[in-house]
């Protein structure tokens, strides 16, 4: 959004998950040798994250939310993922003692229930809409509003045996096995 202006126009929401908006500890150790550039670029401190942070945090017109756990491995101190100006919800706040990891935030109910309600609704995540129970659901559950569920039987796959080669649908050449 910071080096892209014309996009704020574009985006209503923008929400952000387990964010490193200002760097993490981690990364200062595990760049002691040549590394990645993503881990260079999120070390405390780095260029780029100076960058990124001087200035306006949430830029143009979109509605920020940064959800982030107080027990994330990869953001540590988690105290760096809250970002100036945007909505910052600490899923720990609403449920205390709940775990969820940095990738269990893509599956977790409630971190699930906050994105929908960011993206459903005028202005940032607001954890006074979500229903009573949000805090004893763990796995999201996502289905598509306009599919129907499809019987399990035609979802399952048979695998071809390894022995047997299968010609393709118009009776070509048979199928090397790593294309099976």
């Amino acid at each position: 959004m910071k080096w892209w202006p014309a996009t704020g126009a574009r985006v209503d929401d923008l929400v952000l998950l387990g964010s490193r908006s200002h760097g993490a500890a981690e990364g200062n150790l595990s760049c002691v040798l040549p590394c990645a550039p993503a881990g260079t670029q999120t070390i405390v401190g780095s260029n780029f994250l100076h960058a990124l942070n001087t200035g306006d945090e949430t830029p143009g017109t979109p509605d920020y939310t940064s959800l982030y756990s107080r027990s994330d491995e990869l953001v540590l101190p988690f105290t760096t993922a809250p970002l100036d100006g945007a909505k910052n919800i600490a899923l720990q706040n609403i449920c205390p003692g709940r775990v969820v990891t940095h990738g269990g935030l893509l599956s977790d109910a409630l971190t699930h229930r906050l994105v929908i309600d960011a993206l459903t609704h005028t202005g940032p995540a607001d954890p006074a809409r979500l229903p009573a129970g949000k805090c004893t659901e763990t796995l999201a559950t996502v289905r598509h509003p306009r599919r129907r569920r499809r019987p399990d039987h035609r979802l399952q796959t048979r695998r071809p045996r390894p022995d047997r080669r299968r010609r393709d649908r118009m009776g070509g050449t048979p199928l090397k096995p790593y294309a099976h």
